[in-house]
């Protein structure tokens, strides 16, 4: 069974679904609220082995039936008013860290096996992914100098129709536009260094924008929840297809 966990209009998870509905293989799509408020789990982890459980409107779905994962929640969920805030802040956390632990503990391929500092919302977490990914490429980054507000949580980041873009789900490169061809088949190039930066951060999929001077990339940003509501159908297709491959 393929574990989804992201809204059922998400772009990326119907283009996933509607990939793997030919395959025959079950998929368990579970949207924020159902996530974090409908299902409980429980599992155990000793020195080699997890076990436990998901419990899904009063279906036991075992951790060992999971065969692979796609996290995509927006993370805008919150626990409800008729709590005061102090239990509000309390409940948020745990229910993170529950989720956190437990996908952490899966066997199976995650996509995306997201870093704790992304759970916790720190926002230095996206400018961290873009400096660890520089020095791998060996290429200078560029990030946005701190706002005057900062903000809440992390937000997703939209392409920036200066930059260069290209999508990676796993080993495969999708360039945004077709002007965007050049530095995909740079990135294809330096396929090895982003494998390796992948492995280390569990990150299966997202996006790179570049900034091109004087004929050279500069990184700007890692967006590893790229919202495809702008993109063209044939680009959301690649990278649904793409993503199902390293699910199934």
């Amino acid at each position: 069974m393929i574990l989804v966990l992201g809204h059922h209009d998400d772009l990326l998870v119907k283009a996933v679904r509607d990939r793997l509905a030919g395959d025959g293989t079950p998929v368990l799509c579970l949207d924020e609220q159902e996530v974090c408020s409908k299902t409980s789990f429980a599992f155990h982890q000793s020195r080699t082995r997890t076990d436990g459980y998901l419990v899904v409107d009063g279906t036991r779905v075992g951790l060992d039936e999971i065969s692979s994962a796609l996290v995509r929640l927006p993370r805008m969920w919150w626990p409800p008013e008729e709590l005061d805030m102090q239990d509000q802040m309390f409940v948020y956390h745990e229910t993170s860290a529950a989720w956190y632990a437990m996908l952490a503990s899966l066997e199976c391929p995650v996509i995306n096996r997201f870093d704790l500092s992304w759970w916790l919302s720190d926002i230095t977490y996206p400018d961290a992914l873009v400096h660890s990914l520089g020095r791998r490429l060996k290429v200078h980054t560029r990030t946005d100098p701190p706002a005057d507000v900062l903000p809440p949580r992390i937000f997703p980041k939209m392409p920036d129709p200066a930059c260069d873009s290209v999508y990676i789900a796993g080993k495969r490169m999708i360039p945004r536009e077709s002007t965007d061809r050049e530095t995909s088949d740079w990135a294809t190039e330096h396929l090895p260094a982003i494998a390796e930066w992948q492995r280390e951060n569990g990150i299966g999929l997202c996006r790179l924008d570049f900034d091109r001077e004087n004929n050279e990339l500069h990184l700007r940003h890692v967006e590893i929840f790229p919202v495809l509501n702008e993109e063209p159908d044939a680009v959301v297709q690649q990278i649904g297809n793409a993503t199902a491959e390293m699910l199934a």
